[in-house]
């Protein structure tokens, strides 16, 4: 079960690199993201 839940905060960990990576691109692209908001 431990081993389970670090896999779970790995894969939460990997999620919000995969968001922040994204926002930063957003904001990059701000204009783009404008428009589709």
């Amino acid at each position: 079960m431990m081993p389970n839940k670090i896999f779970e905060g790995e894969f939460h960990l990997t999620i919000k690199n995969q968001i922040h990576i994204t926002d930063e691109m957003s904001h990059n692209d701000s204009l783009d993201t404008k428009q589709d908001v």
